[in-house]
């Protein structure tokens, strides 16, 4: 989407038997999209959940690579037992279909290679993009390095961070369990160093939630590094984020509440400009002898604050009684008496109007 919220393409699997998967969808520098499908296979008898990805290219929508776990892992390394609970399956159907693999991050190199992270195996892989081939393995049964005093386990996220001829660094989020088959104390981000020489990985960086004992997210969850050096962690199921100094300390966090559950979040200097109007509704407190005003915007980031304007009539004219500041999603402005029709007016934090077509009225019911 463009910053109007317009949509500007569309790709699309291009495996008939494959939908687009919600756990990735990437975007490159040259000019593809990765994202993950997953699809029900009847490998050794087994109904089994194949993890795929592919990637597109965004002019043509034509598959430039694919790769599926079921060509490369075999079942004997999940760490998740069949039917162990409702999530993962017990293989018997292919509606039931067992997800041993469970791929739910993608990334690629500058030399084109990929990462990806296997949820059910507790690894993350460094994939060819010649043949697919796994050229290595950190974590799990098979693991290519020693991991030096850590593990981490259900994790999310792998991404490239730093490589050269020696050594890759990668960051994940380490959820350390799922509620069900692995049970950890914390969940954290971590920053990890692998050394190709010593066949090692250590942890370089690591990121707790800012508040005593943690928090355990049993599921979703992402860690991004910054351009400026910092690092935003953001702990998935349980909707809490926090942002993280070059020298580790948190100097940010928010917590989006109990009700929801927010896969990844990320920083960007983004600027939405929606096309439809502002909403607005007033209502008039009998109880009070006042009239509440409820102006918001959504997807709208320019906003700084409001201005207020009332009539008598519908066409005017309208004057201004408040420039009230922007306060969370939804501003609430509470005027006494009867105001019969209101107006509002988006203005920027140099007090300019953000659109020219940023006006909306509505009658304020008596």
């Amino acid at each position: 989407m463009n910053r109007h919220y317009q949509v500007v393409r569309t790709v699309t699997p291009q495996d008939s038997t494959a939908t687009v998967d919600l756990h990735e969808f990437r975007l490159t520098s040259t000019n593809t999209a990765i994202f993950t499908t997953y699809s029900p296979r009847l490998h050794e008898g087994i109904w089994t959940l194949d993890s795929s990805f592919q990637e597109i290219d965004l002019d043509s929508n034509r598959a430039v690579f694919t790769w599926n776990a079921l060509d490369h892992v075999p079942l004997s390394t999940s760490h998740v037992p069949r039917g162990n609970y409702l999530e993962v399956g017990d293989g018997l159907h292919h509606s039931s279909s067992w997800d041993y693999f469970h791929l739910n991050s993608v990334d690629k190199s500058k030399d084109g290679n990929y990462l990806i992270s296997a949820r059910h195996i507790d690894s993350v892989y460094a994939l060819s993009s010649r043949d697919g081939s796994i050229l290595w393995q950190l974590g799990g049964e098979n693991s290519t390095f020693i991991l030096e005093n850590f593990t981490y386990s259900r994790q999310h996220h792998a991404r490239y961070v730093g490589e050269s001829a020696t050594q890759t660094i990668i960051s994940l989020f380490d959820n350390d369990g799922d509620g069900y088959t692995a049970t950890g104390t914390e969940s954290k981000g971590l920053i990890v160093a692998i050394d190709h020489k010593n066949k090692s990985a250590r942890v370089a960086k690591q990121f707790n939630f800012p508040t005593p004992g943690g928090h355990v997210s049993p599921s979703m969850g992402n860690v991004e590094q910054l351009q400026e050096g910092n690092v935003l962690v953001n702990w998935g199921a349980q909707s809490r984020m926090a942002e993280y100094s070059q020298d580790g300390n948190p100097i940010w966090s928010a917590d989006l509440g109990l009700l929801s559950r927010n896969y990844r979040a990320f920083k960007s200097d983004w600027i939405g400009q929606p096309l439809q109007l502002p909403a607005l509704f007033a209502a008039y407190d009998a109880t009070n002898l006042s009239t509440h005003v409820y102006m918001s915007w959504n997807g709208a980031t320019e906003v700084s604050s409001w201005r207020v304007y009332t009539s008598n009539t519908e066409i005017g004219p309208f004057s201004l009684i408040r420039e009230t500041p922007k306060n969370g999603f939804e501003t609430v402005f509470s005027d006494e008496g009867l105001l019969l029709w209101v107006l509002v007016e988006a203005m920027d934090m140099l007090g300019i109007d953000i659109y020219d077509a940023s006006f909306h009225t509505c009658y304020a019911a008596n």
